[in-house]
């Protein structure tokens, strides 16, 4: 009888396993079940609309609605699923099902296939079939909220989901968006300007966070790339000047702006590939801001513009009256930053002595120059602007930051709006862009007024300069194996996180292109002819 007993209970025991392993796993969260039992629990229930969440290691994730899909990014790496799923319907837990075991699965290809899973959600008889999707790159969520600020701007609740392990998943908090750019804002995706907020005794108040490892802070920009067909020339020059110049000062700061890509949900509807970047300002640059300047009486103001428009630089512009009363921060398309505006000639001194420097006869020029602007810096973006072939910088789309040098100032440039670069060209068309594809500009020179000048007319020996730092450039970043292996790098970034098909459905008439080829081949015969072009000028 024992025996018989003892049989029994091994025999329930091995039964018990493989009902458990091939019909009811819970793998952290969700059921794992057989096609069999998948198509048993649905034909035995209603489907409904369940209002469904799903969450994350309890972290509700973001929804597209129109595909019924979630998404969780997660690290682009061979490894199998972590973390924990759940789900809930109308504030309260449902069962979560699937026939995929997630413990098992290849993200990395998940991600590169852009395959959603499908999952039934069940709540007492009633079901829904909904999908989770794999990205590989971080997402920024936007909810809507009942809201506004002081200054009557709409409160949206903001999820930031990282997909960085060493930091947060998840940060929460809310922001206001406001359409950002010039020419940008007739595309049918729009960048967005982000001021973070945190509630406090019913009112709304500036709050940092540091999103995706760039920086602590409230003010952040969303760049839509909707002009680039690649979707990869402003990540890709803002990592390159990152590299090239952007330390080149003695303030220990970055003279440029940080990115990373994210995909970007508005009010549960997908909204496609974002940048999201830092912007360029005081604090990013280590300046004090004017109005505690002009407290503490400094002598010298430091002060920072940007150029915004297209204009050549003229010493008129900068004197008299203002050009436009309702515009007190914008003179010869610069326009003034910080948290002071006075509305007097002396916040612009910095930009007249530049352009009457600019307008000067060669001699006064080339003695003056690198008395008013920093001479290594100058240099550095003007090679940084004929590497990339940045024509729509040559004019605009840069900062200008004015910094105490002893007893008086000197100038630093940052550029800025990068997408109309290597090889892309402005046009007037619905893009405003269009690629060179004759190549017609790759041995044309960027005509970048204060560089060109200063190596036109050796000013302070900068041809000799341009040569070794163009050197140093060549053996480092713009090497042809180095740029070839960044722009694989982004390419691989975008394709195998599965949000360039994405953003290619979100937006088919988007002129998006999968061939990222032109891209290195024009920059390669274009870094040829700056060699061509220094070495020339050297000898002379």
């Amino acid at each position: 009888m024992k025996k018989w007993v003892l049989g029994m209970s091994v025999i329930a025991l091995i039964l018990c396993s493989v009902w458990w392993s091939l019909f009811d796993q819970n793998a952290g969260g969700y059921h794992l079940i057989t096609q069999a039992k998948w198509d048993k629990l649905t034909a035995n229930g209603t489907e409904t609309k369940l209002n469904l969440e799903l969450t994350y290691n309890d972290i509700p994730l973001a929804y597209d609605e129109a595909s019924n899909t979630f998404f969780l990014p997660l690290a682009m790496k061979d490894d199998s699923f972590r973390g924990t799923l759940g789900a809930g319907a109308d504030g309260k837990n449902c069962g979560l099902y699937t026939t995929m075991n997630l413990a098992k699965c290849d993200v990395t290809s998940l991600q590169k296939n852009n395959e959603a899973i499908p999952l039934l959600a069940v709540d007492s008889g009633k079901w829904e079939i909904c999908y989770l999707k794999i990205t590989g790159v971080p997402i920024v969520s936007f909810s809507s909220t009942p809201d506004v600020t002081a200054q009557a701007l709409p409160v949206f609740a903001l999820d930031v989901y990282d997909t960085d392990e060493t930091r947060s998943f998840h940060t929460s908090c809310y922001t206001t968006a406001t359409l950002h750019g010039n020419t940008s804002l007739a595309y049918e995706k729009k960048s967005l300007r982000l001021k973070l907020l945190k509630e406090s005794d019913g009112a709304y108040k500036k709050a940092n966070e540091n999103l995706l490892g760039l920086r602590d802070d409230d003010d952040w920009v969303l760049n839509s790339l909707y002009a680039d067909e690649n979707r990869v020339r402003d990540k890709l020059a803002i990592d390159l000047w990152n590299e090239l110049g952007a330390k080149s000062n003695p303030f220990g700061k970055s003279y440029g702006t940080d990115a990373a890509y994210c995909e970007v949900f508005i009010n549960d509807a997908y909204q496609g590939l974002y940048l999201l970047m830092v912007p360029i300002d005081a604090k990013q640059l280590g300046m004090p801001k004017v109005s505690a300047q002009l407290a503490k009486g400094t002598e010298v103001i430091e002060r920072l513009y940007k150029k915004k428009y297209t204009a050549a630089y003229r010493e008129a512009d900068f004197v008299g009256e203002l050009p436009d009363p309702n515009m007190p921060d914008y003179r010869g398309g610069y326009f003034l930053k910080g948290d002071t505006i006075l509305q007097n000639e002396e916040e612009w001194e910095p930009l007249r002595l530049l352009s009457r420097c600019l307008e000067a006869d060669d001699e006064t020029f080339g003695a003056e120059i690198t008395q008013i602007v920093d001479q290594q810096n100058a240099i550095e973006n003007w090679l940084f602007f004929q590497a990339i072939g940045g024509f729509d910088n040559a004019l605009k789309n840069i900062y200008y930051a004015y910094r105490q040098n002893g007893n008086s100032g000197i100038g630093y440039f940052i550029p800025w709006d990068l997408n109309i670069s290597f090889g892309c060209l402005y046009a007037d068309n619905a893009f405003f862009c269009e690629t060179d594809s004759a190549q017609k500009t790759v041995k044309e020179l960027v005509e970048w007024q204060p560089g060109m000048r200063m190596m036109e007319t050796d000013a302070n020996g900068s041809v000799s300069l341009a040569a070794e730092t163009w050197k140093r450039f060549r053996a480092g970043a713009l090497s042809d194996k180095a740029f070839g292996e960044r722009v694989h790098t982004l390419e691989r970034t975008l394709k195998d996180s599965g949000a360039f098909e994405r953003e290619m459905k979100r937006y088919p008439d988007g002129n998006c292109n999968e061939d990222f080829s032109f891209i290195t081949s024009y920059t390669k015969q274009r870094l040829e002819f700056i060699d061509a072009y220094l070495s020339e000028r050297s000898e002379q």
